[in-house]
């Protein structure tokens, strides 16, 4: 039996979710979660992983199907999600983290 691009998304992400978690996000990327996976999805699926685990990281305490996931989870997937970002050379919108701007003229 081949790995649809479906199975291949909850493989990288490896949390259990609600099917229908996963079909938004497959529906939201453009995906077809029937399809048979390959190479060439790679980014698209790492992608669509990295916004599902900041779903998952953002929720409150998380259980389903007997799992639940506590804050070393969260900051493991965190770590997951930002290298799937830098993988493809995407920008981390991460809310919580600090950001530096430009401080020119100041001093």
């Amino acid at each position: 039996m081949a790995l649809t691009i479906k199975s291949a998304l909850q493989g990288k992400i490896n949390y259990p979710l609600p099917d229908e978690s996963l079909e938004a996000a497959l529906i939201e990327a453009s995906l077809d979660g029937d399809q048979v996976y390959s190479k060439s999805h790679t980014k698209d699926v790492e992608l669509c992983a990295a916004g599902l685990i900041l779903v998952v990281c953002t929720s409150g305490n998380v259980s389903e199907g007997g799992y639940s996931l506590s804050l070393s989870d969260k900051n493991a997937l965190l770590k997951v999600r930002s290298m799937f970002l830098n993988k493809w050379n995407e920008t981390d919108i991460d809310p919580g983290k600090p950001k530096i701007s430009a401080v020119k003229g100041k001093w």
